[in-house]
């Protein structure tokens, strides 16, 4: 089990969490293990303070509070300095070397350190690929992670109050998203490129192989992979080829195809199971992109 402890070497609001032993039973699928001695360090940044990663981790910064966005200032030994802001909900990926200047005016700002071992050892357990490290610099939204840290300040303030199951669960989540989400690899074959991660993939494809509500929204799956709308859109159309829309539009005509030529149900049932709120919009959907009506698709097919 993961465990939170509080050293008395250090601030009081900095715990360590590592796993101890196998998450869950003794016949758990790797998918739901973690791997001995996985370590997570977690604390609050100190407004005014620097943050120095060092050369074998790397630093995720997520602001948890809600409040105006925030400027960091960025350097490294071989780049010029940058500045990034980081609004309430994003994360700030800091890779081995980088220095980062928090901001003067106070702000809850829940870092965590990532020893690059554990990357490497999770990525393999899980096997996500040969990852070893992350995408960074980056800033980006991420809900996921704002919720977790939201957890975590929480659990800095009492470690007490979480129950062992808790904190394996927090280990397992927070670097299951992370790995899926900004793991890198540096050898060949060893990254996903563009498109969704074969994780958010299997996502998708368990959520349009059951039924299709009339009213599907694309956030609604997206906020299963949690990502936004907005990239979850773009990086859907780099792995299938075509819009949300226009895949789960395909998907509701096979469907619709495969019922009129091996059941004797209505027009109006097929409708239904193929997701429509009506017969009539399923009769104009399927006519403009199969060019013939549902009712002459089924004559013809019975004709042969």
């Amino acid at each position: 089990m993961a465990d939170i402890s509080d050293d008395r070497m250090r601030p009081a609001s900095e715990f360590i969490m590592h796993s101890k032993v196998l998450l869950g039973a003794e016949h758990s699928s790797a998918a739901n293990t973690v791997p001995k001695n996985i370590r997570l360090t977690a604390s609050v940044a100190n407004f005014g303070d620097s943050i120095e990663v060092r050369r074998n981790e790397f630093n995720v910064a997520v602001y948890v509070e809600d409040g105006p966005p925030i400027e960091l200032t960025v350097s490294s030994p071989c780049k010029a300095d940058r500045k990034l802001i980081q609004a309430t909900g994003e994360v700030c990926l800091l890779g081995p070397g980088t220095t980062m200047a928090c901001p003067a005016s106070p702000c809850q700002l829940i870092q965590y350190r990532i020893p690059a071992e554990a990357i490497r050892s999770l990525a393999s357990h899980w096997k996500l690929g040969r990852y070893d490290s992350l995408k960074a610099p980056l800033v980006s939204v991420d809900p996921v992670l704002h919720r977790l840290s939201r957890v975590m300040s929480h659990l800095l303030v009492c470690s007490q109050t979480a129950t062992p199951i808790v904190k394996d669960q927090f280990v397992r989540s927070f670097y299951s998203h992370l790995l899926q989400h900004y793991g890198m690899g540096s050898r060949e074959g060893s990254t996903y490129l563009g498109g969704l991660s074969p994780h958010h993939k299997r996502i998708v494809e368990d959520a349009l192989s059951g039924p299709l509500p009339a009213n599907l929204k694309i956030k609604e799956i997206a906020d299963r992979c949690g990502i936004s709308a907005g990239h979850f859109a773009r990086v859907f159309r780099q792995s299938f080829g075509k819009s949300f829309h226009q895949q789960v539009m395909h998907i509701r005509i096979e469907r619709a195809k495969n019922l009129l030529q091996s059941s004797p149900l209505s027009l109006g049932e097929i409708a239904q199971k193929s997701g429509y709120a009506d017969q009539a919009t399923f009769t104009a959907s399927f006519a403009r992109v199969v060019s013939t009506s549902p009712g002459r698709f089924r004559r013809q097919h019975a004709a042969c």
